[in-house]
Formats: C-alpha cells, structure tokens, sequence
C-alpha cells in the first residue's frame, strides 16, 4: 500500500527574492534547468554511476521538453526500503492568482494550446475564487512566481530555510534497458517522481491529504467525472471524491475529451496519479513494467503544459510581474510521497 508522509511548516512570502552532496550535475536544455545534487548515500553505492546516470537520463529528458525560465534544485538520496519517495516543498496561493498567472503564461506562450485550452475551460471544473491552490514551488516558479523559492534543507526541513526544492529518494531500481522507446525502471521511476517535484501527478492533487476542501492541487482544476468504468464516458461534471467507486479523468477541455484515468484506489495511493489501466504509463500510481519513453506524445507532457510548463519554442513572462502579488501569502511546508509497486495494490 503506497502512503503519503506529510508535514507542513509556516512560511512567509516576502519581496526578497531570493556541503551536504558530494556531487553536483546542471541538465539544461533552453530555459527550463534541473540541478540533479547526489547526496552520499548515493554516491557510496557501488553502483553509484550507474544510479546517477539513470538520475541524469530521466531528469534531462523532462528539461529538454519545456522551455520555462526556471531552475529546479533536487536532491537525491537513496534508501534502499522506498522504491520512490519525494519530498517537494510547497506554497498555497489564493485561486484568483493562480488563475491569473496560468492565464498570463497561455496569453505570453500561445504554442502551449494545451494551457490555452485549459485556462479557457477553468470555470467548467473546480474552481472558486475562495479556494486556495497548493502547488510545489517549482511549479509556481516556472508560472512566474519567483519568491516562491525551493526552501528545503538537506534534511527536508524547512528551518533555517534551505535551497531545494525537493528531496527525493530512490531505492533498489532497475537501470537495465527494457528495449527501444522503453524506459528503464529507474529511469521510468525517477520521470515520475520529478514530474511531482514540478507540480504533477501526486503533487496535482490535495485529495486524500490534510489539505483536502481547504485548497486545491492545480490538477484538480482538470478533474472530471466519468459515468461508466472507464473515462470513454467522461463527462462535464467536475470530479473532487476520495470514493473508490468514483471514476475521474484528466481533462483539459471542460470534460469533452479524457486525456488520463486519474488514481481512485485510496489505501494510501495519490489521487493526482494516473489508474493503472491499459498500458503501463509513467505517472500510474502503482508501478507495473516498463514505460514508453517521455516524449511530447506522453499524456504527462499534456499534464505539464496544463499546469503552465511550454514547449521549449515558447517563453515566459517576466517573473518580476507578479512580485508584489504575492507578498504576504502564507506557504504551507512540504508534503512527502511514496511510491510502491503494482503486488502491493495487488495484496492491498
């Protein structure tokens, strides 16, 4: 049964802007950058290259898909009882802005149709402009809102504040390859641990957590019901239920098309991720075998253009436009998630 570690700590955006690890690599590809820190749990492994390789493999991939002016500082450890775990540091912001900044992102960036799409069919799902949106700082950054800074300590704290924006753990992974347009377990493990650093698939959601009906995940905005066992028959009713009979898809065009099967499963599991129906996909909740290669033909490539990443042809807005919108806005800490195999569901 795959479970969810949170715990928050108080934080205050203000208008400033702005050695653990034995190593340290930059993955860069036009704007959007991934720093990849491995810690020395890591490093000591006998295999140690082998891990860092996969690590670089799949973090590169995601930073050369999307063109955002944003860094993003990972740490990586490793423990050998997780198959995945990530802890991304986390904001709330009021909905209105979060609105605002996806809307002024699509508006700067028209190749993404995707978040076009999305923000023009925002009012059709569940929003309110007295929720609140809790999203990884990451995400927020890549939006443009640059006091919303990666603040974890190596430790995962967040007092004295720190330079990351996630820790993620690893485990016993499988680097070997699963044959052409295959991911590899690890690297396939890793994609989706750093896709909910940056603010999807666990991370998309509140649902299931502490902060479930006091805020929202930005992949509920895009949550719709389904009236029969498979989002075949999504349909314009918005979905935001911990009930595993429920059945809810991704959508970005108000419920007239199902991109993905979102988790209902409960027992622990994240609501952000994907069913473990057809195909394996990288973002399931449960692990189940090897995964096509993240490409922009991956339903996780349209999860993340829906929460504001571009397509490397597309920019940013300036990040300073929304410096003095957010002064004041409380930050809730940092949420951890773990990550288990398919059996586990299985003996679940």
């Amino acid at each position: 049964m795959r479970k969810a570690l949170r715990a928050s700590a108080a934080l205050l955006l203000s208008s400033a802007f702005g050695t653990f690890a034995n190593c340290l690599t930059v993955n860069s590809v036009n704007a959007l950058t991934v720093v990849d820190t491995f810690d020395n749990s890591i490093t000591s492994q006998t295999n140690a290259a082998t891990i860092e390789s996969g690590i670089q493999s799949a973090s590169s991939t995601i930073s050369s898909l999307f063109g955002n002016a944003a860094t993003v500082d990972i740490l990586f450890e490793y423990n050998n009882s997780v198959l995945g775990q990530v802890n991304p540091a986390t904001y709330t912001v009021p909905y209105a802005i979060y609105a605002s900044l996806l809307q002024a992102n699509a508006t700067a960036n028209p190749a993404n149709s995707t978040l076009a799409t999305a923000v023009a069919h925002l009012s059709s799902g569940n929003d309110s402009g007295a929720v609140s949106i809790l999203s990884t700082s990451a995400n927020l950054r890549a939006l443009g809102l640059i006091t919303a800074i990666g603040n974890l300590t190596s430790s995962g704290a967040t007092s004295p504040p720190g330079t990351y924006d996630a820790i993620v753990t690893i485990g016993n992974l499988n680097y070997s390859s699963n044959g052409p347009g295959l991911n590899s377990q690890g690297v396939g493990e890793v994609e989706h641990l750093i896709n909910e650093v940056l603010g999807g698939g666990g991370a998309g959601s509140t649902l299931g957590t502490p902060s479930q009906n006091a805020a929202l995940g930005p992949l509920d905005l895009y949550r719709y019901s389904s009236t029969g066992p498979t989002i075949a028959s999504i349909t314009s009713t918005p979905s935001y239920t911990t009930s595993a009979a429920a059945v809810a898809g991704f959508s970005v065009d108000g419920g007239a098309t199902g991109i993905a099967q979102f988790n209902q499963t409960g027992l622990g599991s994240e609501y952000g991720d994907f069913a473990n129906v057809g195909p394996c996909q990288i973002q399931d909740a449960f692990g189940c075998g090897a995964t096509q290669v993240f490409s922009t033909s991956s339903p996780e490539y349209l999860m993340l253009e829906a929460i504001g990443y571009d397509p490397v042809t597309a920019a940013v807005p300036e990040s300073s436009t929304w410096a003095m919108m957010i002064l004041g806005f409380a930050g809730v800490g940092f949420m951890a998630y773990r990550r288990k195999s398919k059996p586990a569901l299985m003996a679940a």
